[in-house]
């Protein structure tokens, strides 16, 4: 199996999949149904939490699955982006970062280093890796076991272990992904058609979560009335939700 394309569908982010995607002469205005509706249900997938173990899928799928899986990732983040629909593109961000910070753990430190320095200035010192104290604190994870009080220091340089390149690596996909924005005046309508068709599947997703032993009662009035809505099946429009997503991201509540 050919490994740079493996290498391309596990990190479809890198400049080597954006290449490929060059050398095939890959023109997303003449992008087919079929190939958006993939991209579509990679965003779903995202959304129904049903995310297959694509490390298996890929070390063991012929080309043309590999050639799919580079493919669709630009054009499920265009999607996500055309929906405008906060919470769909914070689901398939999430999907997307945490299987790069899987895939990269697994990985060879080769891979790890290849992937993170396109976007950090890595290097390997004896079984860590070194980043620039100001790069580390631009880019630093959640959770107080990343904080720089507790990391170790040396010229200038934070030594990390493999895990934390894996997740910084998978923040900086997930930020993207956030980051993406779509003119829809500059897409085929197939695109809009697709990505309007998410708002269904990002809906039930929502309605659908699991919001634990929470007390409304102890909530705004505004953020206790959509919670019990949703606890109560009704159905909730995109500003709502996306309020309430805001709230939950404010006290550092998972969404």
């Amino acid at each position: 199996m050919d490994e740079d394309l493996v290498f391309c569908a596990k990190y479809p982010f890198t400049k080597e999949a954006k290449e490929y995607l060059s050398s095939v002469s890959a023109d997303f205005s003449k992008i087919g149904d079929e190939t958006i509706e993939a991209a579509s249900e990679r965003v779903k997938s995202s959304l129904a939490g049903s995310r297959s173990d694509r490390l298996k899928q890929i070390n063991s799928s012929k080309r043309s699955y590999l050639m799919n899986e580079i493919l669709t990732f630009p054009l499920a983040k265009i999607l996500a982006s055309l929906n405008g629909d906060y919470f769909v593109r914070k689901q398939f961000a999430s999907a997307e970062s945490k299987e790069v910070y899987s895939l990269l753990q697994l990985d060879s430190d080769d891979n790890l280093m290849k992937v993170a320095n396109q976007l950090l200035s890595l290097e390997k010192k004896g079984d860590k890796f070194a980043v620039p104290v100001v790069e580390y604190l631009n880019n630093v994870p959640e959770g107080k076991e990343y904080k720089l009080v507790n990391a170790e220091l040396a010229g200038g340089r934070v030594l990390l272990e493999k895990e934390t390149i894996a997740k910084l690596v998978s923040k900086y996909v997930y930020n993207s992904i956030i980051a993406t924005s779509v003119d829809k005046k500059k897409v085929p309508k197939t695109f809009i058609f697709f990505a309007d068709e998410l708002s269904k599947h990002g809906r039930e997703s929502f309605e659908k979560m699991d919001f634990g032993p929470l007390n409304p009662d102890f909530f705004p009035p505004c953020i206790k009335n959509i919670v019990l809505d949703l606890r109560s099946g009704e159905k909730t429009a995109h500003q709502p939700r996306f309020v309430l997503a805001t709230f939950f991201a404010s006290i550092n509540m998972p969404v």
